[in-house]
């Protein structure tokens, strides 16, 4: 049903960690919040710009090896106020570039959206950053930030203090007529028989 998959990013729900920071263009306030897509109660994270502050960003670095790589970065997410700022954020430290990709026309406060991003990783890549950024005031409720490679996201991976990885889900019924569900990384299923 789904690829073996790795998700890069430590602490993937744990957003007032220290592995997680700011930029330093403003002040990011981030806090345990609601009832997160899972339905657990306080599994969400209100994360967003302290008034006044300036334009800010929350990221992490990765210390993994994208080089050359597509990587999908994906977050679930829901606005609080009106946003118009909202960005999914990745730096390349090869080259020092900024990408953003604005997700405020995505997002709405009355449901949660897994929002998804794929990028090319720029060869000699090593310590890429990965993040939200924010318009001044801004804020997001997210909930399960996620980096993995390949061209689309698949389910949400948690992690702590350490990546982690899923190992492919292949669905099969016990019959002599065995169907299997073999996944394929160009997005279609196909139906086998034994």
């Amino acid at each position: 049903l789904e690829p073996p998959r790795t998700n890069y990013i430590k602490y993937s729900n744990t957003f007032d960690n220290t592995y997680w920071s700011d930029n330093g263009d403003g002040t990011i306030v981030a806090s345990a919040y609601g009832t997160g897509p899972d339905g657990v109660v306080g599994s969400s994270w209100s994360i967003g710009d302290n008034p006044g502050s300036g334009n800010s960003t929350w990221f992490l670095s990765t210390t993994q090896d994208l080089s050359n790589k597509t990587v999908t970065i994906s977050a679930w997410m829901k606005a609080i106020g009106t946003t118009t700022n909202v960005r999914l954020y990745y730096y390349q430290t090869v080259g020092a570039v900024d990408t953003y990709y604005n997700v405020s026309n995505l997002i709405s406060s009355s449901e949660w959206r897994r929002i998804s991003w794929t990028v090319d990783i720029a060869a000699g890549e090593t310590s890429a950053r990965f993040g939200l950024r924010f318009g001044v005031g801004e804020y997001v409720e997210v909930y399960g930030y996620q980096v993995e490679e390949g061209p689309h996201a698949t389910s949400y991976i948690a992690t702590t203090s350490a990546t982690a990885s899923r190992t492919p889900m292949v669905s099969s019924t016990s019959t002599s007529e065995q169907l299997r569900l073999r996944y394929d990384s160009s997005n279609y299923a196909q139906f086998v028989t034994d």
